[in-house]
């Protein structure tokens, strides 16, 4: 049986739930869990937050890439929702197969994702691919820590380039960051395709990109994402505004997570996280009361952002 921290009595859960609000909104995004389920995900979540920010506190000012998802499990809100998403996607593909579903994740990172899988269902098949040693160290001690050491297996290399020569069912992806691009968001979805299948799972299964910071405080939503059919680079954003009296100086371009079904899964208090912002500060004068075309390019291959912004006549 896959060890239960039961630390929900420490003062951090607590401050977790000031930040979530209650764990049951967690719900909405969760429906293949209970709530025992939920709040053993927050466990986990706060622990590897913990550990995370001792990890980081020895390492003072780290912002080496290579220790990224060391330095993203200091999130624990982010931890949290990540954690659910991985949970529900595995109780929903065995109910799909009929066994327990193989899972891979992209980055392995602090590991989490992949013991929340085995909290989900003991008889997952779980693999991590990770290339960064002390981060798998840090993975290895919170594998321990939860009895599931022996039940991950752990990749090390690059997931860009390594084959792990079988199909998955479930493929986590947590390569999120600013612009989406610069963690290898879209270059993993396209590496992960040859181990899917047609029942594989995507978490998070994509993103809904939207524009905000216009002067009327509308959002215009653009895209809709999906990690099993990533688009080829670079993704085109196109869409018209209409500029007030003191016209518009910047416009930033958060993102909604989706979950397995391609719903949106930022609900309740857990929505007002943004995973991917990017800001776009207006070089051009830009007339009052006046219509543009606006096209934004996301070129994760270079990887770079550009945009265009043209009157509208």
């Amino acid at each position: 049986m896959v060890q239960t921290l039961q630390i929900s009595n420490n003062p951090g859960y607590k401050e977790l739930e000031k930040v979530l609000g209650k764990v049951s909104e967690a719900d909405k995004i969760s429906s293949n869990l209970s709530q025992r389920d939920i709040e053993s995900l927050v466990d986990l979540s706060y622990y590897a937050h913990c550990q995370a920010l001792k990890y980081c506190a020895m390492h003072s000012g780290l912002s080496d890439p290579v220790h990224l998802g060391i330095v993203v499990a200091s999130s624990y809100e982010r931890n949290l929702l990540l954690s659910i998403l991985t949970a529900n996607a595995v109780v929903e593909s065995k109910k799909i197969l009929g066994r327990g579903p193989v899972v891979l994740e992209l980055g392995m990172g602090s590991g989490i994702n992949c013991v929340a899988a085995l909290l989900a269902d003991e008889k997952a098949e779980v693999i991590g691919i990770e290339k960064d040693e002390e981060t798998i160290k840090f993975a290895e001690q919170l594998f321990k820590r939860y009895g599931v050491k022996d039940r991950i297996k752990i990749v090390h290399g690059d997931f860009l380039a390594t084959d792990i020569g079988k199909s998955v069912d479930i493929v986590v992806n947590e390569n999120l960051s600013t612009d989406l691009i610069n963690e290898p968001l879209f270059p993993a979805c396209n590496a992960a395709l040859p181990y899917a299948h047609s029942k594989t799972l995507f978490v998070p299964g994509g993103v809904e990109i939207y524009a905000s910071g216009f002067w009327n405080g509308s959002d215009v939503n653009l895209s809709q994402i999906s990690f099993s059919n990533p688009p080829r680079s670079p993704i085109a954003l196109k869409f018209e505004f209409q500029s007030n009296g003191e016209g518009v100086k910047c416009i930033e371009f958060p993102t909604r997570l989706l979950d397995y079904k391609g719903d949106i899964a930022l609900k309740g208090p857990i929505s007002k996280l943004n995973f991917a912002p990017m800001t776009v500060h207006l070089s051009q004068e830009i007339a009052p009361n006046s219509k543009y075309h606006f096209s934004l390019y996301l070129d994760y291959l270079s990887p770079k952002a550009y945009y265009n912004i043209t009157p509208f006549y």
